[in-house]
């Protein structure tokens, strides 16, 4: 029910946006709710009409023809991976991924957070004033921290082996078949800009620590 509230929710923030009426619809179609997808398609439609004089994109109908013959489109989970080195201790990038509050400092495109007894709600500036619910999971033991989105499921996997220089910080990023088509691109760009924003906010908290002696 969240993540359905959460794909409406971005329907209205861009009510032109094809690709978030696709995840709607699919998600809709999933739950049984096959004539509500197909109204999403036609409001679509008809905004796309009225305000730029076009049909929906080929994808689009395509999802919608699937609806109405009761046949979702089978995809598979997408992971990816980027990793960096650090020239600080693992602990001062731990420090960094453990503390929700410290979140802003690294993560791109992140403009608030505020910690709950699971983890954090975000807002993210592609998304303004839309709250997003995330889990937060520490394996100390692995070294490794888990960042999983409660509405997308998408999930991030933070972890921290030693290195010659400091530590190597590794991510692996898996978005769900259904997540694939809105958010794939949109999370390589965000981890691509987010590893070294803490990589270096990890270096200067270490040369903090280092100036304090």
């Amino acid at each position: 029910a969240e993540a359905m509230e959460w794909s409406r929710q971005a329907v209205r923030h861009a009510p032109l946006d094809e690709s978030a009426h696709r995840v709607l619809m699919r998600r809709l179609a999933a739950a049984g709710e096959r004539g509500q997808a197909l109204a999403v398609f036609g409001r679509l439609e008809a905004a796309l009409v009225a305000e730029v004089g076009v049909e929906p994109s080929e994808p689009t109908r395509a999802v919608a023809e699937r609806v109405r013959r009761g046949r979702p489109a089978a995809a598979q989970t997408e992971v990816f991976e980027e990793e960096a080195i650090c020239r600080a201790p693992a602990l001062e990038v731990w420090k960094l991924l453990q503390d929700p509050l410290r979140y802003p400092e690294w993560w791109d495109g992140l403009v608030d957070a505020q910690p709950t007894p699971d983890g954090l709600t975000r807002w993210m500036g592609a998304l303004p004033g839309v709250p997003i619910p995330t889990r937060v999971e520490l394996r100390r033991r692995a070294s490794g921290v888990v960042i999983r989105c409660e509405v997308t499921g998408i999930v991030h996997v933070w972890m921290l082996e030693p290195a010659r220089e400091g530590c190597r910080v590794r991510l692996r990023a898996a978005v769900p078949a259904g997540e694939r088509e809105r958010w794939l691109d949109q999370q390589r760009g965000e981890a691509r800009a987010s590893l070294p924003r803490l990589v270096r906010a990890a270096e200067r908290g270490a040369q903090r620590a280092q100036n304090a002696r």
